[in-house]
């Protein structure tokens, strides 16, 4: 087997996103602290502030899974599923394309260390060559999209989920939106064992860390009913700038990255914020185009340069609307 230690990561992280995109001093520390756990645990919560790179938690659990698979099944401590869970779509988007590009990485590996990834995670599925299982699987779970369950054709196939509250959940609680009654067993089997749940943004989805925390209870369960060879890879972290204090361990910064260049100008961006009360009367379109309007005219004002403006809203109707006038004033200030 291909020769891979924890100073590889780097070069790992490099060769999946691009030259020059090495990993955040939090990203290589969170990696040693894993492997060097004698269980090989996560934090109990990872508490890291928005912008510094909380989504790379994907690739520290599949090198992690990486340096495991050279061991002897019984004693491997990174589970084979790795679930991210944030209950916003379009974050869920961003993750996936994340988890995609780690997965589509290995199928072609141009550097060593790609290589070996991927020769350490095709041995943890038994069937490779009989079902062409990729080195790793990775799927998105979200509404609004074709209901993909090729992730659950085996239990030894290394897998990336990225998912929504409601999709996963229904799922370990064998309720899966559009899931055939044979299948729900399995679904929520797969998702109970052999699985590190990522929850990002947890403050947002309290009680689905709740119901998690609950089948951990059963699943330390020590009754006569109880399945003590289980392997115990099965762990729920939490992930948040906001998430209160929990017991346990809490990995946060260090020193070294709010030195670091790239974080240390995100951390100290400026963030200024202003209030303003639109009025509005007439029916409900008229109102919708006031506010369509106010908004618009913001987002022109501050789009500059090549500066990004995003736009939120509460309503399609009402982005569509904003999203025309936007449109419409840069047209008109392209034709002037």
């Amino acid at each position: 087997m291909a020769a891979l230690s924890i100073d590889h990561f780097a070069d790992f992280f490099e060769a999946v996103h691009g030259p020059g995109k090495r990993p955040f001093p939090w990203q290589e520390r969170l990696l040693r602290d894993i492997t060097q756990h004698p269980e090989g645990r996560w934090p109990d919560l990872l508490d890291l502030p928005t912008g510094s790179g909380k989504t790379a938690a994907i690739d520290v659990a599949v090198f992690h899974l990486a340096l495991e698979a050279a061991k002897p099944r019984s004693e491997m401590r990174a589970p084979r599923r790795i679930v991210l869970v944030v209950d916003r779509r379009t974050v869920v988007d961003q993750a996936f394309a994340r988890g995609r590009s780690i997965a589509d990485r290995l199928l072609a590996p141009e550097a060593t260390v790609l290589r070996a990834v991927r020769d350490r995670l095709t041995t943890l599925s038994s069937d490779t060559v009989a079902t062409n299982v990729h080195p790793l699987e990775c799927v998105q779970l979200r509404g609004g999209i074709p209901r993909d369950d090729s992730w659950a054709r085996s239990p030894t196939q290394p897998l990336v989920a990225v998912s929504t509250v409601d999709q996963v959940g229904s799922r370990v609680l064998f309720r899966g939106y559009g899931v055939s009654d044979t299948m729900r067993p399995i679904h929520a089997g797969l998702l109970g064992n052999d699985t590190l749940f990522l929850l990002d943004e947890v403050h947002l989805a309290r009680p689905f860390m709740e119901t998690l925390e609950a089948i951990g209870g059963y699943r330390a369960w020590s009754g006569p009913k109880a399945a003590p060879h289980l392997p115990n890879r099965w762990q729920v972290v939490p992930m948040s700038a906001t998430a209160n204090r929990r017991a346990g361990v809490s990995f946060s910064l260090a020193k070294d990255d709010r030195d670091h260049p790239v974080l240390q100008r995100r951390l100290r961006a400026s963030k200024p914020i202003m209030c303003e009360e639109v009025k509005v009367s007439g029916a409900e379109a008229v109102r919708r185009r006031q506010f369509a309007e106010s908004a618009a005219r913001h987002a022109v004002e501050q789009a500059t340069g090549s500066r990004a403006v995003a736009v939120v809203v509460n309503r399609v109707a009402t982005a569509l609307e904003v999203f025309g006038l936007v449109r419409e004033a840069f047209e008109k200030k392209k034709a002037s």
